[in-house]
C-alpha cells in the first residue's frame, strides 16, 4: 500500500467520523434512549415498523416459519407482508440477526441514526467523483443527509428514510460510465437491488431517475469499443439485479394481478404529490424560526400531509446549484444534473401542477386537480406507476441533483478563491457548509417511549390468546401501536394498520359501533374482548364520516346488552363481548342438514336445481363428510318443512369461497300455505351474507307468516360460487321482535358543521315487503329504504327531528319506532376533577376538537393568571394532574389560523367543570 493510498484512507476514515458525528449530535437523544424510546414525535408508522421488526426475527428464530404472514393481525383474515407493500427487505429482513441481538426498538434507532452517516458519506463520494472538491463534496453530504425530506420520513417511516443505497448507486454509476467494467456493473447492479429492497417505492424511481441521467451523461457519439464495453457492464448489473430483486418483486405482481393490491385514485395521487412552494418552504421543526413557518407557511391545506410535502432545498444550496449550473466545469456532468433535477421536480408535483396545496377532503385523502397536467396524469394509468400513492418522494432525486450542483458551484467559488492564494479559503468552506446545514436543521428529534398501557399488562396476564378489538378505530384500533401491542400483550386483535386492509368494506359498520350489526361482525370474527378509550370520545371521536362522544356511545354501550364490563385501566374500559342468545325450542328440521346421506343422483330431503356439485372426500367440508358446491343457478331446494305460522324460526349455515375471488350465500326461506302454495313472492325471507375464504357461520330470525304451513329452505349463492355445509332450521324462544336502531341518538354535531350523521340499522324479520319509512319535522312521510334489514347512513340537519317507522307489509301499521335529534358538541371539554386523597392534586381530563383546522392551541391560566400552554393540535385529549383545591383553572382553545381566535373555554374547579 502506497503512501498516497494511506493517507487517501485516512481522510475517508477522518471524513466518515465526521459524519457519523454529526449525525448523533443532529440526532440526539436518539442515542441516549436506544432501547427505551423510538424516533417519531407521536406513535405512529414508527410502531408498526417496530412490530415489522419484532415479528419478523420473532417468527423466524422463534416459531420456525414464514415470516410474510401474521394471522394475528387482521383476525380472521390475517395480515400478509407482501400484499400490503409492507415488507422492507433492505431493513427489516437484511438485519434480523441484529434485531435478535438487541431488540427490535435499539435496532430501530440505529437503523435510523446509520442512514444519516451512509447517506452522508455516499453523497460525499459521489460529489467528490464528479467534481474533485472535498468542500463541495462536504456541502453536498450534508445538504442530502440531512435534508427537510429525510428528517421528516426518520419520524416513522423507516423503509423511506433508507436512503444510503442511492447515492452509492449513482457512484458506481458513474464510475461504470467513465470506466466500464464487469466489476463496477456487478457493484451497480448491488447497490440498485438494495435500494429495492428497502422499499419498491425507490425500485421503481431509481430506474427512472438512472435513465434520465444517463440519457445526457454517456456520449452517445463515442466510440463503438466504449459504448459496447458499457454494454456489457449494464448486462451484469441488471443481471445482478434481476436475481436479487425478483424474489420479492413476484409476489408483488401477483398481488396487483389478484386484486390484493388496488391502484391509486387520481385524486389521492394528487394529495400525496408536491407543490412548487414546497421546494422553498423550511421545514417547521427549525429551532429558530420553525414556530413562525408553521403558523404563515404550513396553515390550512398546505400544512395537511407534513410527512411527504416537507422538501426544502435550502436557500444557500439553491443559490450555489445556481452557480453551479452557470459555472462549473464537465458541462456534459452538469446538463444531466439539470435534467436529472427538472424531470423529478416534475414527477414529484404529481398529476397536475399546484404552487400551493389544494384542500384536501380529510374523509377520503383527495384533493382537486388542477388545469395544468403534468406526465404523473398518464403515468397513473399504467400499471405499476398507478400503485405509487406519493409521487412527493421523487423529491429526493430533486434535493440530490441540488446538492451536487450545489457541491459544483462551490467547487467553482472555493477554485475562484484558490488562486488568489487566500488563507481564509479553508474558513470560508467551513461556514459555508456550517450555514447550508445550519438553513436545513430539523432538530431536536422527537422520541415516543416505549411504555405499555397498564391495559396492555392486564390483558398479558389473562390467559389463553384472545382476539382484542378497540375503539376508537382513528386512534387505537388502526394504527402502529394497536400492531406493536400483539408483542406486549400476546393477543390477538382483529385490526391492524396496512396500506390495503382486508376488511375495508366492514369499515361503515365498524363505525355503527355499538350496534347490533357490529357486534354480530365482531362476533364473528371472534373478538373476546372489546377495549374503548373513554378520553378520546370526550372531545368526540370521527370513523367513516359517524361522530360519536362518550355521552352518546355509554348509553348504547349498555343497552346493547351483549357488552359486560370486566375492568376499566388509564381510562380504557374493558368489555367482554358476549354472543348473541338464540335458545331453539324445536328438534333440527332440515333433514340430511349436512348432504350425508343420499346417492350421486339422489339427495335425500333436497331437490336438485341445475348442476350444483356434491363433494363427499370431505376435502371440502365444514362438519362431516360432505358439503355443496352451489351457484345463483345451481343450488339446492330442501323438501317442504311442517312449520307452524307466527313462530320465530333461525337458520343457520356455514359457507366459503368456492372457486370465485368474491362471493355472496343467501339464507333464504320460501313460505306455503297448507297446500303448499308458495305465498306472496314479498314473504320471502332473504339475508345475504358474504362468503370469506374460512369457513364462517351465518344466520337469520324469521317471522313465518300468519298463512304458512310449510317452509322451504334454498341452498344457494347470491352470487359466485359458494361451498355450503351443515344447515340448521329450528324453532326458537324469540319472538323475532323487530329492531330499529339508530347510533349515535342523538346524532352528535362536529363543531363548526352544519349537519350531524347517524347509522340506522333494522330488522323486521320479516320478507321483502318490509320497508323503513321516515318523517322529518313534521312533514309527510316518505320511503327511506326498502327491505327486512339493512343499515344506511342519514345527514341530519341542524334542530331537525327524524322519526323513523319500520313497516312489516306496505299496507300495515308500523312495528317500530325511534325518534332521532342531534346535538352539538363543544369544541373544549373538561371532566370532573377527580382528587385520589385528600392531600393529593386531583385530576381532570381536557379534550379538544377542531375538525377542518390544521392547527390549534390550549392554554390554561389559574384564578385569573397569565396564560400557560397547556397543550398543542387540532385535536386531542390530556390530562391536568395538578389541580388544586380551591383554585379555578380556565382553559381556553384557540385557532391559530387565519389568525389567533379564541374558539371555546371552560372552567375547572374543585366541585367541577363549566363552560
Amino acid at each position: 500500500m502506497t503512501d498516497k493510498t494511506r493517507v487517501r484512507i485516512a481522510h475517508n476514515a477522518a471524513i466518515f467520523l465526521v459524519f457519523l458525528l454529526l449525525s448523533v449530535l443532529l440526532t440526539w437523544p436518539a442515542v441516549a434512549h436506544l432501547t427505551d424510546r423510538v424516533m417519531g414525535s407521536y406513535p405512529g408508522d414508527n410502531f408498526h415498523f417496530l412490530w415489522e421488526l419484532w415479528y419478523v426475527a420473532h417468527s423466524v428464530f422463534d416459531l420456525h416459519k414464514t415470516p410474510f404472514f401474521d394471522p394475528d393481525i387482521f383476525v380472521p383474515y390475517g395480515f400478509d407482508l407482501i400484499k400490503n407493500q409492507d415488507l422492507s427487505p433492505g431493513t427489516v429482513l437484511l438485519f434480523m440477526p441484529l434485531t435478535r441481538l438487541v431488540g427490535e426498538v435499539a435496532t430501530y434507532n440505529l437503523l435510523i441514526i446509520s442512514s444519516f452517516f451512509l447517506t452522508a458519506y455516499g453523497t460525499f463520494l459521489l460529489a467528490y467523483e464528479l467534481w474533485k472538491s472535498r468542500w463541495g463534496a462536504f456541502l453536498a453530504a450534508v445538504s442530502v443527509a440531512f435534508c427537510a425530506y429525510r428528517y421528516t420520513h426518520s419520524g416513522g417511516h423507516l423503509s423511506i428514510v433508507t436512503t444510503q443505497w442511492i447515492p452509492f448507486f449513482f457512484l458506481y454509476l458513474e464510475k461504470t460510465i467513465r470506466r466500464p467494467t464487469v466489476t463496477r456493473g456487478a457493484l451497480t447492479g448491488l447497490f440498485y437491488s438494495l435500494c429495492a429492497w428497502a422499499t419498491w417505492y425507490y425500485g421503481w424511481t431509481v430506474p427512472i431517475a438512472a435513465l434520465l441521467y444517463l440519457l445526457v451523461r454517456v456520449d452517445w457519439r463515442s466510440g463503438r469499443e466504449q459504448l459496447s464495453c458499457l454494454f456489457r457492464a449494464g448486462v451484469v448489473a441488471v443481471t445482478i439485479s434481476l436475481l436479487l430483486v425478483l424474489p420479492f418483486a413476484i409476489p408483488y405482481a401477483l398481488a396487483t394481478t389478484s386484486g390484493a393490491m388496488s391502484p391509486r385514485s387520481i385524486g389521492e395521487t394528487q394529495s400525496f404529490a408536491a407543490s412548487l412552494a414546497d421546494y422553498v418552504i423550511p421545514p417547521i421543526q427549525h429551532p429558530v424560526w420553525g414556530s413562525w413557518i408553521a403558523q404563515h407557511w404550513r396553515a390550512g391545506a398546505n400544512g395537511q400531509w407534513l410527512s411527504e410535502w416537507q422538501l426544502y432545498l435550502g436557500l444557500l444550496t439553491i443559490a450555489l446549484a445556481c452557480i453551479g449550473a452557470f459555472k462549473a466545469p464537465r458541462r456534459r456532468m452538469v446538463w444531466s444534473l439539470l435534467v436529472l433535477a427538472f424531470a423529478c421536480l416534475l414527477l414529484s408535483l404529481g398529476p397536475t401542477l399546484y404552487i400551493t396545496h389544494p384542500k384536501t377532503i380529510p374523509e377520503t385523502n383527495l384533493s382537486p386537480l388542477s388545469s395544468i397536467p403534468l406526465p404523473v396524469l398518464l403515468l397513473n394509468k399504467f400499471p405499476p406507476f398507478s400503485f405509487l400513492r406519493a409521487w412527493a418522494r421523487m423529491g429526493f432525486f430533486v434535493e440530490l441533483s441540488a446538492a451536487l450542483l450545489g457541491a459544483g458551484g462551490l467547487s467553482y467559488v472555493m477554485g475562484k478563491l484558490r488562486r488568489r492564494r487566500t488563507v481564509w479559503r479553508p474558513v470560508i468552506g467551513l461556514a459555508i457548509t456550517c450555514l447550508a446545514l445550519f438553513d436545513l436543521l430539523a432538530i431536536p428529534c422527537g422520541m415516543s417511549p416505549i411504555v405499555g398501557r397498564s391495559v396492555d399488562r392486564w390483558l398479558a396476564r389473562q390467559p389463553g390468546r384472545s382476539v382484542i378489538m378497540e375503539f376508537p378505530i382513528p386512534n387505537n384500533g388502526y394504527s402502529g401501536p394497536a400492531m406493536y401491542s400483539t408483542r406486549l400483550t400476546g393477543k390477538r386483535i382483529a385490526m391492524g394498520y396496512a396500506s390495503y386492509p382486508p376488511n375495508t368494506r366492514y369499515f361503515p359498520i365498524l363505525a355503527a359501533f355499538p350496534s347490533s350489526e357490529t357486534l354480530d361482525l365482531l362476533e364473528n370474527w371472534g373478538v373476546d374482548y372489546v377495549l374503548v378509550d373513554e378520553k378520546l370520545y370526550q372531545g368526540g371521536s370521527e370513523f367513516w364520516q359517524l361522530w360519536q362522544t362518550w355521552r352518546s356511545l355509554e348509553p348504547a354501550i349498555w343497552e346493547s346488552g351483549r357488552l359486560k364490563e370486566v375492568t376499566t385501566l388509564g381510562g380504557i374500559h374493558v368489555y367482554e363481548l358476549h354472543g348473541r342468545k338464540i335458545q331453539p325450542v324445536s328438534e333440527e328440521l332440515v333433514p340430511n342438514s349436512g348432504f350425508e346421506s343420499g346417492t350421486v343422483a339422489e339427495m335425500q330431503g333436497w331437490t336438485r336445481v341445475g348442476h350444483p356439485i356434491i363433494d363427499r372426500s370431505g376435502k371440502e367440508a365444514h362438519g362431516g363428510s360432505s358439503s355443496c358446491s352451489v351457484t345463483a343457478s345451481d343450488y339446492l331446494v330442501s323438501n317442504p318443512i311442517p312449520i307452524e305460522s307466527g313462530r320465530c324460526y333461525a337458520l343457520q349455515l356455514s359457507a366459503r369461497r368456492a372457486k370465485s375471488r368474491t362471493a355472496l350465500a343467501r339464507l333464504q326461506i320460501m313460505w306455503l300455505d297448507a297446500l303448499q302454495h308458495p305465498l306472496d313472492p314479498s314473504s320471502t325471507g332473504i339475508r345475504v351474507v358474504e362468503a370469506s375464504e374460512q369457513w364462517r357461520s351465518a344466520h337469520g330470525e324469521f317471522l313465518a307468516p300468519v298463512e304458512s304451513r310449510y317452509a322451504i329452505i334454498y341452498a344457494v349463492a347470491h352470487s359466485g360460487a359458494v361451498w355450503l355445509d351443515d344447515y340448521s332450521f329450528r324453532e326458537v324462544s324469540s319472538a323475532c321482535e323487530p329492531s330499529l336502531i339508530a347510533i349515535p341518538n342523538p346524532a352528535v354535531q362536529p363543531p363548526g358543521a352544519k349537519r350531524s350523521r347517524i347509522s340506522i340499522s333494522w330488522d323486521s324479520h320479516s320478507g321483502a315487503g318490509s320497508h323503513l319509512g321516515v318523517l322529518i319535522n313534521g312533514r309527510p312521510e316518505t320511503r327511506f329504504s326498502e327491505g327486512a334489514v339493512g343499515m344506511r347512513i342519514f345527514d341530519i340537519e341542524t334542530d331537525s327531528r327524524c322519526e323513523f317507522r319500520l313497516y312489516r307489509d306496505t299496507d300495515g301499521a308500523p312495528v317500530k319506532m325511534t325518534i332521532v335529534t342531534s346535538e352539538g358538541i363543544a369544541p373544549l371539554h373538561a371532566s370532573p376533577v377527580i382528587f385520589p386523597s385528600r392531600a393529593a392534586p386531583g385530576t381532570t381530563t381536557v379534550s379538544w376538537n377542531m375538525p377542518g383546522q390544521a392547527e390549534a392551541d390550549v392554554w390554561v391560566s389559574q384564578d385569573g393568571g397569565p396564560e400557560h400552554l397547556f397543550a398543542r393540535g387540532a385535536r386531542g385529549s390530556q390530562e391536568a394532574p395538578w389541580i388544586a383545591r380551591g383554585s379555578t383553572y380556565e382553559f381556553r382553545l384557540y385557532a391559530l389560523l387565519p389568525e389567533r381566535q379564541l374558539i371555546g373555554k371552560v372552567a375547572v374547579r374543585e366541585t367541577g367543570s363549566s363552560p
